[in-house]
C-alpha cells in the first residue's frame, strides 16, 4: 500500500549532519540557502563533517550558519 510522504514542514529533524565536500553543491553553500529558505522556521542544528583540520575551515563553516564542525580522522 502506498503511504504519502511528509510534505514541507510536517517532519521535524532533531540534527542535520552536513557534508562540507558535496558534488554540486558543497555543505557551506547548502547551510547558506537552508538558513535563507527557513529564516522565518527554527531549524535542527546542522553539523558540518569533514577531514578538513585548518582553523579557516572551521571558521568558514561557522560563518554560513553551521552550529558545529566534526573532524573525520582516517
Amino acid at each position: 500500500m502506498y503511504k504519502r510522504q511528509p510534505g514541507p514542514g510536517e517532519r521535524r529533524f532533531d540534527l542535520v549532519l552536513m557534508d562540507i565536500h558535496m558534488p554540486r553543491l558543497d555543505g557551506i553553500a547548502a547551510t547558506t540557502r537552508l538558513r535563507a529558505i527557513a529564516a522565518d522556521r527554527t531549524l535542527p542544528p546542522i553539523v558540518a563533517l569533514t577531514a578538513n583540520a585548518f582553523s579557516e575551515d572551521r571558521d568558514r563553516c561557522l560563518a554560513a550558519g553551521l552550529d558545529d564542525l566534526s573532524l573525520i580522522h582516517i
